[in-house]
């Protein structure tokens, strides 16, 4: 083997195995054997018709769970013509090995290395034991409090709250749920067909978190929320995802924009905000913001190694305090509503007739 491919397929194979998460001796012989039943699990016709989509087909397999051995092969080179580009190659690979590593961690989407034994995400795992949405959201209610949780989804702050705060929780959601069930309430609403099917006035907080870039219509929503508001010390706290993110950006750069399974660019959003945006929104529906606070990637939920995970949440957090639109993954805002006009005149009313007394 010439020296420079000697030393190149070196480099490639290590570079190709940190980033797959395989262990192989190489990943560029083109002498490969398959099973019918293997390639009737992977997608392999949506892959390259360059030299790398037999990287491509390895990745593939590996994403579903095929058993790939090698059998070593004495090779000869000879003097034959090869029309092998070694350096748009060797791009093509790591290209095609970065953009798997990235769609494993859900930064980036890419439908090819979709295997069919990937379990599609029906819910949101929990995310109370790191610095995330759920528990700020958690630490900014009070004890005893009354809650409804709106599109809560498996509850996981909903029940932590109930037992570890004593608060009075009530859910809504769009499915069914068997954990959703362990709250004191639990009813099942589809929010773009349907009204609350609760008195707002008896709780003290309501809970949208991650639930408005779902909606078909958050203006029209957030207008009825507001008028169904009686009480003005009730406090709504909204979660959603950092569309100006800085990876969101990068990849607009290259002029992508990928939607995928979970993440800011989940495949069930509809509606997609910056700071500005949401903060907007909920202004023109009369709310007042009391508090808005940036929260960083949920690396634990992709990052097994526990430190390396809170050191990557704490990094974030740091370059949050110094760009929050750009560094924010999601936005967490703490809400009060300004008074209504008829609010205003009830309670002047109220406040004549004891002066007269």
């Amino acid at each position: 083997m010439p020296i420079y491919k000697f030393f190149g397929n070196i480099f490639l194979t290590k570079i190709q195995n940190f980033l797959t998460g395989m262990n192989l001796s190489e990943y560029h012989s083109g002498y490969r054997a398959y099973s019918v039943k293997s390639l009737k699990k992977i997608p392999f016709d949506l892959n390259s018709k360059y030299y790398h989509f037999d990287t491509q087909i390895l990745i593939q397999l590996n994403l579903a769970g095929c058993q790939i051995e090698e059998v070593p092969i004495p090779t000869f080179y000879g003097k034959e013509i090869s029309y092998l580009n070694s350096i748009k190659y060797g791009f093509a690979i790591l290209i095609t090995s970065i953009v798997s590593f990235l769609n494993r961690y859900r930064i980036f989407y890419d439908r090819k290395y979709d295997s069919i034994n990937n379990v599609p995400i029906k819910t949101y795992k929990s995310k109370m034991s790191f610095e995330s949405s759920h528990l700020n959201v958690f630490n900014e209610i009070k004890n005893n409090s009354k809650v409804l949780d709106i599109g809560c989804d498996n509850a996981y702050m909903s029940i932590e709250l109930k037992n570890k705060k004593n608060c009075y929780v009530a859910g809504i959601n769009k499915e069914d749920n068997k954990n959703a069930k362990k709250l004191d309430d639990f009813k099942i609403c589809d929010l773009n067909n349907q009204n609350i099917p609760y008195k707002i006035n008896k709780f003290d907080y309501l809970i949208m978190s991650d639930i408005i870039e779902h909606l078909s219509d958050p203006e029209l929503f957030m207008n009825n929320l507001y008028n169904s508001i009686k009480k003005i010390d009730t406090i709504l706290i909204i979660t959603t995802p950092n569309i100006a993110n800085i990876f969101i950006r990068i990849m607009l750069l290259f002029g992508r924009f990928n939607y995928g399974k979970s993440g800011i660019l989940d495949k069930t959003h509809t509606r997609l905000f910056t700071l500005h945006s949401i903060k907007k929104l909920l202004q023109e529906s009369n709310f007042y913001i009391i508090k808005d606070q940036g929260i960083p990637a949920p690396f634990p939920l992709i990052i097994n190694n526990e430190f390396i995970s809170n050191l990557l949440i704490n990094i974030n957090k740091l370059f949050i305090n110094i760009s929050k639109k750009l560094f924010s993954f999601q936005f967490m805002l703490v809400c009060k509503i300004n008074p209504s006009l008829d609010y205003l005149l009830n309670h002047a009313e109220i406040d004549n007739k004891k002066n007269d007394e």
